[in-house]
C-alpha cells in the first residue's frame, strides 16, 4: 500500500488525539493506493490494547465496496511500545504479518499527548 504524507499525518494525529490510549482505525485503498483514513473507536480505550466494534467496522467496510474502495490496512497505534507488530498483534491477526513490516507498510513513530 502506498499512503500519501496527509493522510498518514491524519494517522499521527488520531494516535495523538487518542493518547494516552491506543487509537485504531482503516485506510482505504484504490488500487493498491491508500485514499482515505478513517478513525475508529478504541472500545477498549486502553493504552495497552484495541478492539474496534465489529458492527461498526462491518457497516464501514461495507461503505467503502459501495464506493468502489477496499479495506487496505487496519492501523493502531502503540503507546507504551515500539512502533512493531506485537505479539498479540500476530496472535490476533487474521492473516500473517511479518514481525518487522516493510518500509512501505510500516508506520514509525510514537504519539505524545504533548
Amino acid at each position: 500500500m502506498i499512503i500519501s504524507t496527509e493522510l498518514l499525518d491524519e494517522v499521527i494525529a488520531h494516535a495523538r488525539r487518542d493518547a494516552p490510549n491506543e487509537c485504531c482505525g482503516i485506510v482505504a485503498t484504490r488500487d493498491g493506493d491508500a485514499v482515505s483514513v478513517h478513525a475508529l473507536e478504541n472500545i477498549q480505550a486502553s493504552p495497552l490494547r484495541f478492539e474496534i466494534d465489529g458492527l461498526r467496522l462491518f457497516e464501514l467496510i461495507t461503505e467503502l465496496e459501495d464506493a468502489g474502495l477496499e479495506l487496505g490496512a487496519i492501523y493502531h497505534s502503540h503507546t507504551r511500545s515500539a512502533p512493531y507488530p506485537s505479539q498479540t498483534d500476530i496472535t490476533r491477526a487474521r492473516r500473517p504479518i511479518r514481525r518487522r513490516p516493510t518500509s512501505t507498510s510500516r508506520v514509525r513513530g510514537r504519539a505524545s499527548s504533548g
